[in-house]
């Protein structure tokens, strides 16, 4: 992160990219599912007060056709009082039965009723409902319905209705009662956030301390970090053999460098042998040009030299095969290593595939939590399809009278049942709307991991072309060393062909101009072989330089 910029902890993080939307969908969800709920109360009011008033005009319009006339017995009307129903029975246009009461507590009977209502029901045989209807000072959710007597002719009015301030009271509480789950759901996940944030946030931290550790050049430091997430487990484990397979070709390289390093020593000490060969055998060369008349004697000493000089030239032999097989060596270690880090690629690799894996593991929980929301659904509109069950119930239990008051009691508990369940089913709801977007955070979180795997590789990478620079370096050194292997043959050649001019020197002194230009010739040519195994002998000393350098940061 860029200096002066604000930087946020892994809790902060969650605690803000998890309670803030959270808070909001929880308060727009409340929002939206209570307007829902008051628009469902209102027309579950008006259902039930329909119910109530068709149940009211069917009672009193079979009591007209059983016996011609209206009873003033006010129990079937007073029943619904419990249910916060009031009925009304209204005979022209004066109301004749009803549980409504005024202030004094005396019940409104002959009382005239509403105009509007009379010229809807009674003048046009209609029904009539309204949200805002007034009786007695006080606001009612009504509706009325003709009442008709047994020859199908409308005198009346059946009215039900319920108090405007007890569907209010009903609406609040049902606000309260989601404003107060809302809380509480935003206080449990907020501790689960800060649980599952210290879980996981150490393990981090460890693994993270473990790379520094690494950078810092130290290999063999232990890894300590633990974790009970799977993925976690796989990188701490990958960070391990990282560790180890760092730590072995570290080793390696060291012992190699060691090993290059002794070889371009010898190879020095070899050339300054070969160079005072070379300066003996000029001496020799130049006593034979001075003193041609004594040749003969001197073609004992140089036949010492040349032996002398075969001896050198197979010493140089066979330090050219040691140097030959420690830079084999060095380029079998370097392609181990270079072995090592494809299996350090291959691993990252599986990391990546562990990494999706989990991603399309979440996609299919989220599919999961889709069909519970289906099935919560279907749970709801069973919970109002009892509700309603349980209001007819009641109004039969009602209108059986006294032998109905224990099945009321039951439908009553039917009804408690109901909303019970819905309450449940909406709560469960919101929770699986919730793991939803969680479990979307956790493929955001998945292919974060992914990309830092990525970079990870194209580390690796570069570091399989330092190998690969290596191994150029390493052949060509095994090119330089054949060249010294090859210059070594011919000065056996040389060495050959000036024991055979010594050996003729006695009887062909005519020739002796010629045998000490030949001479002279091979004396040159093994002066360049020695100065191109002085400059392959530099160039080793850099490269083995250059190995113990790139390794001094490891310890």
């Amino acid at each position: 992160m860029k200096k002066g910029k604000l930087k946020l902890s892994f809790l902060q993080m969650l605690l803000m990219f998890g309670l803030i939307p959270l808070m909001t969908s929880a308060t727009l969800v409340d929002t939206m599912a209570c307007e829902s709920l008051k628009d469902s109360l209102r027309e579950d009011t008006k259902t039930t007060i329909q119910i109530a008033a068709e149940s009211l005009a069917n009672y009193y319009h079979n009591e007209l056709v059983n016996t011609g006339e209206i009873h003033e017995d006010r129990t079937y009307i007073d029943s619904f009082r419990q249910h916060d129903i009031e009925l009304s029975l209204v005979i022209g246009d004066t109301v004749k039965l009803s549980s409504i009461k005024d202030g004094s507590g005396n019940r409104i009977e002959g009382s005239k009723a509403d105009e509007k209502a009379l010229a809807e029901v009674v003048g046009k045989g209609n029904d009539f409902y309204s949200e805002d209807h007034v009786i007695n000072g006080n606001a009612y959710y009504a509706y009325y319905l003709p009442l008709r007597d047994a020859d199908n002719n409308v005198i009346g009015m059946a009215f039900a209705g319920e108090a405007s301030e007890k569907v209010q009271e009903s609406a609040d509480q049902l606000f309260r009662s989601f404003m107060v789950v809302g809380t509480i759901n935003i206080v449990v996940f907020a501790l689960i956030i800060i649980l599952v944030a210290r879980k996981v946030k150490k393990p981090f931290g460890d693994i993270a301390d473990s790379l520094q550790t690494l950078s810092d050049g130290n290999i063999h430091e232990e890894i300590n970090a633990k974790s009970i997430v799977k993925e976690t487990i796989s990188i701490i484990e990958s960070t391990k053999k990282l560790q180890k397979n760092l730590s072995d070709t570290v080793s390696n390289i060291q012992s190699t460098a060691d090993d290059l390093t002794d070889s371009v020593k010898e190879v020095d000490k070899l050339s300054e042998s070969t160079k005072e060969g070379t300066q003996q055998i000029n001496a020799s060369v130049g006593e034979i040009a001075r003193a041609a008349v004594t040749m003969a004697d001197s073609v004992q000493k140089v036949n010492d030299q040349v032996i002398q000089m075969g001896q050198n030239i197979g010493e140089i032999a066979e330090n050219v095969n040691s140097l030959t097989n420690s830079s084999e060596s060095i380029q079998k270690a370097n392609v181990e290593a270079k072995d090592y880090m494809a299996e350090v690629m291959n691993s990252s690799e599986k990391s990546v595939n562990a990494v999706g894996t989990m991603a399309a593991q979440v996609a299919s929980t989220n599919e999961s939590i889709a069909k519970i929301n289906n099935a919560i659904t279907m749970i709801i509109n069973i919970a109002s399809e009892t509700n309603l069950l349980s209001l007819n119930a009641s109004i039969e239990a009602a209108r059986a009278g006294e032998a109905g008051r224990g099945f009321a009691v039951v439908a009553d508990n039917i009804k408690q049942l109901s909303e019970q369940s819905t309450e449940g089913a909406n709560m469960i709801k919101e929770i699986a709307d919730d793991m939803i977007m969680q479990s979307e955070k956790s493929v955001k979180l998945a292919d974060d991991i992914k990309e830092m795997i990525i970079v990870e590789q194209k580390k690796i990478a570069e570091t399989q072309n330092r190998f690969d620079t290596l191994q150029t370096e390493i052949n060509k050194s095994l090119k330089g060393i054949g060249d010294i292997s090859d210059k070594t043959n011919n000065l056996n050649d040389i060495k050959g062909r000036i024991v055979n001019e010594v050996e003729e020197l006695s009887s062909i002194s005519e020739e002796n101009a010629a045998s000490n230009q030949e001479v002279t010739a091979s004396i040159e040519s093994m002066a360049g072989s020695i100065s191109t195994i002085s400059e392959k002998a530099d160039l080793m000393g850099e490269m083995a330089d250059k190995l113990i350098g790139a390794i001094e940061v490891f310890k």
